[in-house]
């Protein structure tokens, strides 16, 4: 089974990292999601936009099939957080997010010649080249090299873009040294893996999802991805591959 155009914000919810402890953020813990935008956007500061930007793409990644509003909103809330902080790293994952659903829904042809794929791409290693070593980051870089593979691929990602399975995976190996039990880390490793070629990469997407399953959570969206990994793993080592295909596709809010 390999998947067609795939949002890199499969990866990007990923990385909405933990802002510093606010009302806002405390909702965000909670799984307040929609009290956590309001209260973030009425503190209308870094920390606090940021927050809403996370559960904004909270609540669009449960959506499936995508919801064009939650995209809106989402895309919105994180480009006022960056306004405030040009490289924060949440904000920045965030709008990757947003870009890689809107991306989706579009098509890849649309998405290159919206130079959506570019402004993506620039936007993390922009603020990788501010916070060197963060772990989501590089993560969703590799991911970037899956998706614009599955998209256009090999031949044409190399191309256009030097992108590879060989980068993507580099990529993550970094990220997994920095940060080896990160659930938003091994949740989508799981995920790009198993949407490529799940048979060639088997061992490795197990391995990535039992990782999520183990580790502790922090809040209520490691709860989400927790279950989310849990269903998948027991679809997929009981290899069940119609359903899992199905639930897979669900997940990621792929189209059928």
């Amino acid at each position: 089974m390999k998947s067609g155009s795939v949002a890199l914000s499969l990866v990007a919810i990923l990385s909405c990292a933990q802002a510093n402890a606010d009302p806002a953020n405390d909702l965000w813990v909670k799984g307040r999601y929609e009290d956590a935008i309001k209260q973030g956007v009425a503190e209308n500061t870094a920390v606090g936009l940021t927050v809403a930007a996370r559960a904004a793409v909270a609540e669009m990644m449960a959506h499936t099939p995508p919801c064009p509003s939650c995209i809106d909103r989402a895309e919105t809330l994180a480009r006022k957080a960056l306004a405030a902080d040009p490289k924060e790293v949440s904000a920045t994952l965030c709008l990757n997010a947003a870009l890689g659903y809107r991306s989706r829904i579009i098509g890849p042809f649309a998405t290159h010649s919206e130079g959506l794929d570019v402004t993506m791409k620039q936007s993390l290693e922009d603020s990788l080249a501010a916070h060197p070593g963060n772990a989501r980051l590089i993560a969703l870089l590799g991911n970037w090299d899956f998706e614009a593979i599955r998209a256009g691929g090999s031949l044409l990602a190399r191309l256009s873009f030097g992108a590879t399975m060989d980068g993507g995976l580099e990529k993550y190996d970094e990220a997994l040294k920095l940060a080896p039990n990160d659930i938003l880390i091994n949740y989508m490793y799981g995920l790009g893996l198993a949407a490529y070629d799940p048979d060639q990469y088997r061992d490795k997407i197990v391995a990535a999802w039992k990782r999520v399953v183990a580790a502790p959570s922090a809040d209520a969206y490691d709860d989400f991805q927790k279950e989310r990994a849990r269903d998948l793993l027991a679809l997929f080592t009981g290899n069940n591959k119609d359903a899992f295909d199905t639930r897979l596709k669900s997940d990621m809010g792929i189209a059928k």
